[in-house]
């Protein structure tokens, strides 16, 4: 089908609404505001240790009893939640139940709670338990819990900690280091071992941090079985170390990575801490050989998406033809393969596309390079990127009689109940929107600036992608030469303006022409007639003509 241009369009309207889940390790920073907000009249913050250990959110000190929490942000209805609540002697805890207005059912007493606390609902009641020892009894609650609450009180220069946060059915949590930490052992150099940090710095020639929280959702709780922890390779399934939990609710530990994966036969690749059968794994770490960069060019992607990755491998033994050869493989966690490019020079560029058929989710571009004399990739470096099922925007804010970029127009979108406002930029006058806009729904996008006419679209996308939106606003007054009318032709997809097209304006006999932009935009000048209606419509090749519409001419 052809596109059609228009000059006005509207649309209709359905909605998808997401589901839900929650498990919080708190090993990296964006988890606090993305899932759980902080509450009361202290502060949180986020505790990131130095040497690649356990982060956390830490419920800082204040004056004497005031309060500081955190809850989930967004409802989650459930019957079973979890954290971790580590309170200094002089610190109390409550933990609080709220329906899915926010409005609370039910808080416990002021107590102390350290260890795994487990909040249970069994015959409407709520049960909360330390280390599976029962700590509370609530009444029967007037709804079921959508928040929970993990308060602490303070004495001054005090403060309490939170950690392991879940939601939902499954009661086990995993953590590694942080997700931009990595295992390496340097293929040119293998002294140059150990776990390093985003930046390239040794954190540690021997060991890696992890932990794991457990429970159960029985009332009165299963008493906690010895289970074996292991620290497995994702792509074979070999489990290359094993950490045994006897009763524990929760604990820390360390890896031997010196001896169980650098040392010993252990390939490169990724590796997850789990117990296997529970369905639940840590965030991956890279096991790399380093000497080489790779870059997504976006960290998001839409299905119908082309987007690209940037390579570069070092010299100094790294790149080596005659030793090696290299290749980029895009794909996931699991080792489920999307493309395999050859790479035959030091660096240069591959172009990914998305389609339909590729599952949603983190993807990995990974750079490997094959010993020619035999022997398994060696992982050099990575990146990742997520194809999401929700809709992203970008584009250029325009001037539409000149066609330059307009830095400082506000630009404001609309779905339903969710709004964003985006301000395009100084000098590009580029502007974007990520805010898991959903597909199936009507956008309006009204973009304002002083001294421009308004401009509103309205347009329902049918499918989840990154749509490139490009944005005309007409001067207000408008530039005229003599008798003149004009417009922004656009398209009637999303009302992206649409260059090289004909713009026509006719009355009776008289037709005149004029070419668009690259806003869009199009006028017809020194029209012979004043005062009447002209026919006005836009044709261009390839694509269907617009409907004709009336536009009175006036003298000014």
């Amino acid at each position: 089908m052809k596109p059609r241009l228009l000059i006005l369009m509207a649309i209709v309207v359905a909605l998808v609404l997401p589901a839900s889940g929650l498990s919080l390790d708190f090993q990296d920073t964006n988890e606090l505001g993305d899932g759980v907000t902080c509450v009361g009249t202290a502060t949180c913050s986020w505790y990131q240790s130095a040497t690649g250990g356990n982060n956390y959110i830490l419920l800082n000190p204040n004056v004497v009893f005031v309060t500081a929490g955190i809850r989930n942000t967004n409802p989650e209805p459930f019957t079973y939640a979890a954290a971790n609540m580590n309170m200094a002697t002089n610190v109390f805890s409550e933990v609080e139940l709220s329906d899915g207005s926010g409005v609370s059912l039910y808080t416990t007493a002021v107590g102390h709670l350290n260890g795994r606390v487990e909040v249970k609902m069994n015959g409407g009641n709520a049960y909360i338990y330390e280390n599976g020892v029962l700590k509370y009894t609530s009444p029967v609650l007037a709804a079921n819990p959508s928040y929970v609450t993990w308060w602490s009180r303070h004495q001054a220069g005090a403060s309490g900690t939170v950690d392991d946060f879940v939601i939902g059915n499954n009661h086990y949590i995993f953590n590694s280091p942080e997700s931009t930490y990595y295992i390496k052992r340097d293929m040119v150099t293998p002294a140059a071992s150990g776990l390093y940090n985003s930046a390239g710095t040794l954190i540690n020639s021997n060991y890696m941090f992890s932990q794991y929280s457990r429970g159960n959702t029985a009332t009165p709780p299963d008493p906690l079985v010895s289970e074996n922890v292991v620290l497995k390779n994702v792509a074979t399934g070999t489990a290359y170390s094993t950490r045994i939990t006897g009763t524990n609710y929760t604990e820390s530990f360390n890896w031997n990575i010196a001896t169980d994966i650098i040392g010993s036969t252990a390939p490169y690749g990724t590796y997850v801490t789990t117990i296997e059968g529970t369905g639940t794994t840590s965030e991956p770490i890279m096991y790399l050989g380093g000497g080489a960069t790779v870059a997504f060019n976006r960290r998001t992607y839409s299905v119908g998406d082309t987007g690209s990755v940037v390579t570069y491998v070092s010299s100094g033994g790294y790149w080596d033809p005659a030793l090696y050869t290299y290749k980029l493989d895009i794909q996931n966690a699991y080792g489920t393969l999307k493309q395999s490019t050859p790479i035959t020079t030091a660096s240069g560029t591959v172009p990914v596309t998305w389609t339909s058929s590729d599952a949603l989710g983190v993807w990995y571009a990974v750079l490997k390079a094959t010993p020619i004399a035999g022997g398994s990739d060696i992982w050099m470096n990575y990146d990742w990127a997520e194809l999401q099922a929700y809709i992203t925007f970008s584009g250029y804010v325009m001037n539409a009689e000149s066609g330059d970029v307009l830095p400082g127009a506000l630009v404001n979108i609309s779905q339903m109940v969710s709004w964003k406002n985006s301000t395009s930029m100084n000098p590009s006058g580029a502007w974007n929107s990520t805010n898991n806009w959903l597909s199936g729904s009507q956008f309006n996008i009204t973009t304002t600036k002083t001294g421009y006419t308004t401009d509103v679209l309205l347009f329902t996308p049918l499918t989840s992608k990154s749509i490139v939106l490009n944005l005309s606003m007409m001067p207000s007054p408008a530039t005229t030469v003599g008798v003149s009318i004009g417009g922004i032709v656009r398209d009637n997809v999303y009302g992206n303006p649409v260059v090289n097209a004909t713009y026509h304006t006719k009355y009776l006999s008289d037709e005149y022409t004029a070419t668009t932009n690259i806003a869009g935009f199009a006028r017809t000048d020194s029209l012979a007639v004043p005062n009447v209606i002209y026919d006005v419509w836009s044709s261009k090749v390839g694509w269907g003509n617009s409907t004709v519409v009336q536009k009175l001419a006036v003298a000014i």
